[in-house]
């Protein structure tokens, strides 16, 4: 801590001690007097001024008081103050001198006195010791009279933050507020009124004192109405000097996790209604008086909000508004308070007679109190089951009994059962029966057990057929547009909403009868031509209020039934009507006769047009007819044709078509004679009616003359398409010769055709004129109208129908009891039954299962309804057989249907009418409670993998479906059953209901103790008090495990049944917990809830969480041995490498030294000091070192700072020069414990050795000696002293040093230095070195032109850095040598780059080592002049001192050893050669004697260069490790290269 050398300003309340005079004989006064300090508290907090204060008192008379202070550091903070007769005085100096301080209250046996200290100048965490003594008259003494208590300055304001509610700022609260509105549960928690709580935690160094909890209106964080008071501590003024709706003052020892409750009878009346902006603004004291303001944020006041509300979305609000449900339904509401809901009251009424009647059986109160009082409850009643309205009222009350507004719903009961559906029908497939009008009535009734809502009715149009399946869905979406007037939907059918009559109940079953009359003209829109009257399908559904529905297939049979028509009467120019019957001979017709044609018709519908009846004479047609009906049934009458032009011909033959809008066709034809001379063959026809025959119908046939025509010698026969021969029956000698055809057994015809006359030898003739005759040659079958085929429609069928397909009409699918499949089944051809009714489809889904009914839905086709009964089962179903029973098939042509098998049909429809099995519940238990804070995971086998699956969690009242495992996380009691529902609607029995509790989250809500925050020891007892949110038993024998060293149990004392348990810890000698708090670890024994669950997994007391933990609310030590160290050992890398101690307890700063010495055991001397180590050392060591550069980096480039090298010839291991660093006490570091570098953090000791007292080797093994009292406890005991060796991890960089030798001289001998030595040393012991050697040859550069010395030259460069050394590159073991002796090669440059690193066991390394050398060369091709020999000046710049270190040469002449001697190689060719130059350097040359002490001092005569290039220096520098040859360049501007006599020196 940094030294206070404030001076102390001192407040003083006066206060006075008197001298005592004793009379001979007094008695002799043996009671101390006693000391109570009242202020600061003890280990107490001080902030800026220290105020202190007590009582003294004696029995007689007190002497002096006297108040030592004195910060708790080495050279700390002294002061000194004593009180002598009420009198202050100072100790300066060591002298006391008065001092005006505060006045001194008492008398001379008790005196009251305080004093103010002046600490602003202290760091906060600065620890001060106050001892205070008292002494009386006759210095008597005893532990009352002294007390000696520590303090702590602390300037750290605490942190206040609130936690609950969430609170935002103003322009957040306010955006918010004004969407709030009333029963909205999504801001349930965002509304404060009522009673509610705010909580919130705080961080405080020191001890918390109390804390403000102010609300207010303000709309900004300006907090300066609570800044700017008086700063005193007195709430009562801080309230009047503020403007607040409420504020709180806690006090609790637990402020770090502090709570406060409001009431809104706390507010201004005005806030108790209405929504509210509120500010919450805390202020925080410390024990040190550190005060901490801040706006903590908004939230909104609504006290309106403080109502439960009840929600239930079912039913109408009104009797007006009544809506339906279905019987025994659940109907879902919810209830929701921000406090907690206490109560639900559900009432049920129903209409009895028109009276609103309570059911007291349905009407319940669900007490949630059982169930923690929720905020939001689920809660459901079930409709009555029977038809009828009724209505539910619900109501709820929160935990302050505040009752919520009544919510009434009314409703009625659906009825579920389908209606019954009767159609008046004669049978179905009848054929429709229409009026004369084209009107045609469908009736019927409708019954339920319930209220009927609705009939439709769709006719399939005509080409429609494949669309009716879908209307057999009453959710088909084109159901909905039926209007009465009828809509065309998008299938181009048309639906129609019957209105019924008004509804009637007559032993509870409801009626209503339906009547509708369509029109197939206007309504179906029959035509003739795009819509027939064929078969006519309708599909009737009928709705009951429960939307159950009966769906029906009517069908009514079209027109089969052929229209007929005559050609009775012929008149000719208008006059009278003669008779067709065959024999009529008219006159021949002359141009501009007429004749007009007259019949009659017939049919079974009124659906007869003049446009239906056609004439055809020869090739005239289009023949116009006037139509006239019989009576107003419009089904039969006359016509008459319009005026005709007849033909020219012999015989008329005119035939007559009648078709309907059924598209039947009648046919007919009649002919006459117009009077001729010659017999004519005319044409063949039938007297046997159009229509189709089987087997023994007679068929008579004709050919028809234009005159009476007999015929002999032989009998005619016609020849059919049947194979088979017309023979001859009568009418020979008439114009009509008539012929029979017995249908056979196997004859067939689609129209039966005259394909030959047989008339061989036969002879026709006039019968009146017997000479006139028919050649047998113009005996041919007559072609075109005239035709058998032209004019008659006449079908040989003598093949029995077929039924030619059974066919599904009903889709694939699943279907159960009651569900209705249709079935078609097609023949053949068009046909007929009789019995229709007992015609049915045997089916596999049970014995004797057979179709419920049938219908004709077309000329060839039945419709079977199959009704799925209890017990049939098919997968898939198929129709196995037919059974006619008395029912006949009959074609047109009356062929009896004989073959009555059929292809068994295999449908995709299943059915299926069981129940699936009940599903099981798996992983719950029946009521069992679930404490896991992962809730439960239950899952559900359902028997069948398809249908529907649900659950339900409220015992069958609502239901959800299952997808998969189902968790349960919210707290609650859950019902769980499930049930399943397969493909066919069948359902399962419900799951037998197994009830769970779910109770997760935190059971321990805190743990405590009894006695307050400190440091406890032997004997002393401890109460640890868990709390629990529910009533638990625990066994006796339980116990908590404590985490003391050795472990204790804290032993159960009592509490079982209740929320509060408490448990005995007692201190042994030997425990100790100082380094943490003491807390509880775990919990070992049995707990259960009251019904007798085993809920010790969740009770576990590593899971309580913050701020419940014991340590949040107790801070609690326990020391019964002195501290004692646990660890040692180094920490961090080099760069912040400290050392950590670990002690037993918590600790303070006391007194002594932390010596760490280096073992001398393979100590080795540093190879390279820097300035300031050199200068640190004895004289007898820095004679082992000379001045010189060391090193260069990575990229060669030498580090030239200067450096201290240890002597060449100097092993770093010499005996001697080791012994002298010991004896320097180089190994040993001595570190004061009040040193910046040592801080203490709880139990640990953290030393930094990375700057000031950093550790000389690293892989060095040093021994740690800790002296006793170095450190104290919470209860002042120090330590007692202790040594451990610990290994400095790491392993220093080698250092490489090189023998950079200058030339020597022996007489006039120069030897130059071509080679060097290099040494490497690392000064961790036993490591090992490993180096790389990256040199390279430099070849002589030729200076011998001008341009040389006046453009200058590059420097060559360097060879690249050394590859990084491995245990595979060289291992230093000795000395080594660099350069080459070979005088061959004298005048080539060197430059050596080498790198190395250092190991100890291959695997950690040191940092690289780089070191660069240099093999300078200069030649110079000169003779000497005066002088014989060659010398050599020069520096690192042209001209000037040096400034690198131990540079070889200098411009300074008077520096006589920093001149360079040259060696005659030849001739006048002189080198010189140095391994020192490690930077640019520039040179001039000399001329100068060799004197004897050359050696040392150089020429004593010489003569420098001039002339040439010697001005040029800048431009010729000398890099290090290049060659260079100089000599003298003619020409240059400065004259020759010489030595003048006028440049002569000397010594």
């Amino acid at each position: 801590m940094k030294r206070i050398t404030k001076i102390f300003t001192l407040g003083l309340l006066g206060f006075s001690l008197f001298s005592c005079e004793v009379g001979l004989g007094s008695a002799v006064d043996t009671r101390a007097p006693v000391i109570n300090v009242t202020s600061p508290e003890m280990n107490g907090n001080v902030n800026g001024t220290m105020y202190i204060a007590g009582v003294a008192t004696d029995n007689q008379e007190l002497n002096e008081v006297t108040i030592d202070i004195e910060e708790n550091k080495a050279n700390g903070f002294i002061k000194s103050y004593k009180i002598v007769d009420k009198e202050w005085f100072e100790k300066v100096n060591d002298e006391w001198i008065p001092f005006a301080g505060t006045e001194v209250i008492g008398d001379k046996k008790s005196i009251t006195w305080d004093i103010s200290v002046d600490l602003s100048g202290a760091t906060s965490g600065s620890e001060y010791t106050i001892t205070t003594l008292v002494t009386d008259m006759f210095n008597n003494d005893s532990r009352n009279s002294k007390d000696i208590r520590t303090v702590l300055v602390d300037y750290e304001i605490p942190h206040v933050n609130v936690t609950s509610p969430a609170l935002t700022n103003y322009a957040t609260t306010q955006a918010q507020s004004a969407n709030y509105k009333l029963n909205d549960n999504t801001i349930l928690n965002q509304l404060l009124n009522g009673t509610f709580t705010i909580s919130g935690t705080q961080i405080e160094d020191t001890k918390c004192d109390h804390l403000f909890v102010y609300l207010d209106t303000n709309t900004t964080s300006d907090l300066s109405m609570y800044e700017n008071v008086d700063g005193t501590m007195n709430f009562n003024s801080r309230a009047i000097n503020t403007t607040y709706l409420a504020y709180k003052k806690i006090t609790d020892k637990n402020q770090r996790n502090w709570e406060t409750t409001f009431n809104i009878n706390d507010f201004p009346i005005q806030y108790q209604e209405g929504k509210h902006l509120v500010r919450v603004v805390t202020e925080s004291h410390d024990s040190a008086n550190n005060i901490e303001y801040k706006c903590q944020g908004w939230f909104t006041l609504w006290n309106d909000a403080d109502r439960p509300w009840i929600v239930a979305d079912f039913g109408g609000s009104s009797k007006e508004t009544i809506q339906t449900v279905y019987p025994s339904c659940q109907l879902q509401g919810q209830a929701y308070d921000d406090d907690g809901l206490k109560a639900i009251e559900v009432e049920v009424f129903k209409d009895i007679d028109g009276i609103w009647t309570k059911l007291e059986d349905n009407s319940f109160t669900i007490d949630l109190s059982l169930r923690d009082y929720p905020t939001y409850y689920a809660w459901s009643v079930a409709s009555l089951s029977d038809n009828c309205s009724f209505y539910v009222k619900a109501t709820c009350t929160d935990i302050n009994g505040i009752e919520s507004n009544s919510v009434t719903r009314y409703m009625s009961v659906l009825d579920t059962n389908p209606p019954t559906l009767t159609v008046n029908q004669s049978e179905s497939g009848d054929s429709i029966p229409v009026t004369g009008t084209g009107d045609f009535t469908i009736s019927g009734s409708v019954s339920d057990d319930g209220e009927i809502a609705e009939l439709k009715i769709v006719r399939i149009a005509d080409g429609k057929e494949a669309t009716e399946i879908k209307y057999f869905d009453k959710s088909y979406n084109q159901w909905s547009y039926a209007t009465e007037a009828g809509y065309v939907d998008i299938n181009g059918n048309k639906i129609w909403s019957i209105p019924m009559t008004e509804e009637v109940v007559i032993n509870k079953l409801h009626k209503r009868d339906f009547t509708k009359t369509f029109n197939i003209y206007t309504d179906f829109g029959i035509n003739g031509t795009s819509q027939k009257l064929c078969t006519q399908k309708f599909i009737v559904m009928a709705k009951d209020k429960g939307d159950s529905a009966t769906i029906e297939l009517v069908a009514y049979g079209g027109d089969t039934e052929k229209p007929s028509v005559t050609i009775d009467t012929i008149s000719i120019n208008g006059g009278q009507e003669r008779v067709l019957d065959g024999t009529i001979i008219l006159e021949p017709f002359k141009t501009g006769d007429y004749v007009e044609l007259r019949g009659t018709w017939k049919d079974n519908t009124d659906v007869l047009k003049a446009s239906n009846i056609s004439l055809e004479w020869d090739k005239v047609s289009n023949i116009g007819i006037t139509v006239t009906y019989d009576d107003a049934t419009k089904t039969s009458g006359k016509w008459k044709s319009g005026k005709i032009t007849p033909p020219s011909a012999t015989t008329a033959v005119i035939y007559a078509t009648i078709k309907d809008w059924g598209d039947n066709v009648g046919k007919t034809n009649a002919s006459f004679y117009v009077s001729s001379s010659l017999p004519q063959f005319v044409r063949i026809s039938a007297d046997t009616t159009d229509g189709s025959y089987k087997a023994g119908s007679e068929i008579l046939l004709y050919m028809e003359f234009n005159k009476k025509v007999s015929f002999k010698n032989g009998t005619p026969s016609l020849t059919l398409n049947t194979g088979k021969t017309a023979t001859y029956k009568s009418g020979n000698g008439t114009s009509k010769h008539i012929f029979s055809y017995t249908v056979a057994a196997g004859d067939t015809a689609e129209k039966l055709t005259v394909t030959g006359l047989n008339k061989t030898g036969i002879t026709w003739y006039d019968t009146e004129v017997t000479t006139s005759t028919i050649a047998n040659t113009s005996m041919v079958l007559p072609t075109g109208n005239n035709t058998l085929e032209a004019n008659r429609s006449i079908t040989i069928d003598t093949t029995a129908p077929k039924l030619s397909g059974i066919s599904a009409i009903t889709s694939a699918g699943y279907y159960g009891l009651n569900s209705e499949i249709f079935i078609s089944a097609k023949f053949n051809e068009t046909v007929n039954f009789e019995n229709l009714d007992d015609l049915k489809l045997v089916l596999n889904s049970g014995d004797n299962v057979k179709t419920s009914s049938v219908s004709k839905s077309g000329p060839d086709t039945v419709l079977f309804k199959y009704k799925v009964a209890e017990g049939h089962e098919a997968n898939p179903l198929k129709v196995s057989a037919i059974n006619y029973g008395n029912c006949k098939v009959v074609d047109i042509a009356g062929n009896e249907l004989t073959d009555k098998s059929i292809s068994p049909l295999t449908t995709s429809i299943n059915i299926d009418t069981t129940k699936p099995n009940t599903p099981i519940i798996s992983n719950l238990i029946n009521n069992s409670v679930i404490y896991d804070n992962a809730g439960v995971e239950f899952t559900i086998d359902y028997k069948e993998s398809t249908g529907i699956k649900k659950y339900s969690l409220d015992g069958g009242k609502s239901w959800a479906d299952y997808s998969g495992a189902i968790k349960l996380l919210n707290k609650g009691t859950y019902d769980v059953t499930a049930y399943q529902e397969d493909l066919a609607g069948n359902q399962s029995d419900e799951a037998t209901t197994v009830k769970v509790t779910v109770d997760r989250g935190q059971i321990i809500t805190s743990l405590t103790a009894n006695k307050p925050d400190g440091t406890y020891k032997t004997g002393q007892k401890l109460s640890i008090i868990v709390t629990y949110r529910k009533e638990v038993l625990v066994s006796d024998e339980s116990y908590l495990v404590l985490n003391t060293t050795p472990a204790r149990n804290a032993k159960y004392l009592s509490g079982s049944g209740t929320k509060k348990i408490y448990f005995e810890y007692e201190i042994q000698d030997g425990d100790s917990c100082s380094v943490e708090a003491l807390t509880p670890k775990s919990f070992s024994g049995t707990i259960t809830d009251l019904a007798g669950n085993n809920i010790s997994a969740y009770t576990t007391i590593a899971s309580v969480t913050t701020p419940n933990r014991f340590v949040d609310n107790k801070e609690i030590y326990v020391i019964t041995k002195r501290p004692e160290i646990t660890a040692v050992d180094f920490a961090g890398t080099e760069a912040n490498r400290t050392l950590k101690i670990t002690f037993s307890s918590k600790i303070n700063k006391n007194d002594g030294n932390i010596v760490i010495t280096q073992s001398k055991t393979g100590y080795k001397a540093p190879a390279v000091l820097s300035s300031a180590q050199y200068g640190d050392l004895p004289k007898a060591v820095q004679a082992y070192y000379s001045e010189g550069t060391n090193g260069s980096d990575s990229s060669g480039k030498s580090d030239v700072l200067k450096k201290y090298i240890l002597n060449f010839n100097t092993d770093t291991d010499n005996a001697t020069l080791t012994q002298l660093f010991i004896n320097a006490g180089i190994l040993t570091t001595s570190i004061p414990v009040y040193s910046n570098a040592v801080s203490i953090a709880g139990n640990v000791m953290t030393i930094d050795l990375s700057n000031t007292y950093k550790l000389p080797v690293k892989g060095a093994s040093y021994t740690i000696s800790i002296p006793e009292n170095l450190i104290n406890d919470d209860i002042t005991q120090t330590n007692i002293a202790s040594s451990y060796t610990k290994t400095l991890p790491g392993v220093e960089k080698p250092l490489v040093r090189i023998n950079k030798k200058n030339e020597t001289i022996s007489g006039t001998t120069v030897t130059q230095p071509l080679t060097a030595d290099v040494k490497m040393d690392c000064q961790t012991p036993g490591a090992k070195i490993y180096y790389v050697d990256g040199s390279s040859q430099y070849s002589q550069r030729q200076l011998t032109r001008a341009s040389d010395y006046t453009n200058g030259y590059a420097n060559k460069g360097m060879p690249g850095t050394p590859a990084a050394p491995t245990t595979r590159s060289s291992l230093y073991s000795k000395s080594f040598t660099i350069g080459s002796n070979d005088t061959s090669k004298y005048n080539v440059g060197y430059k050596v780059f080498l790198r190395a690193r250092a190991t100890v066991d291959d695997t950690n390394w040191s940092e690289d080592s780089y070191e660069t050398a240099y093999r300078t060369v200069i030649v110079f091709n000169q003779a000497p002049g005066t002088y014989n020999y060659m010398w050599i000046r020069g520096g690192d710049k042209t001209n000037g001192g040096v400034s690198v270190p131990n540079f070889p040469f200098s411009w300074n002449s008077s520096e006589y050893d920093k001149v360079r001697a040259m060696t005659k190689y030849s001739g006048n060719i002189w080198y010189w050669v140095s391994w020192n130059l490690n930077t640019n350097s520039y040179i001039g040359f000399l001329s100068g004697d060799m004197p004897n002490d050359a050696a040392t001092n150089g020429p004593k005569n010489w003569i420098w260069a001039s002339c040439a290039w010697v001005g040029l220096k800048e431009n010729y520098p000398i890099y290090p490790g290049e060659s260079f040859y100089f000599v003298n360049v003619s020409g240059m501007s400065g004259g020759d290269l010489g030595f003048q006599g006028k440049h002569t020196e000397s010594r």
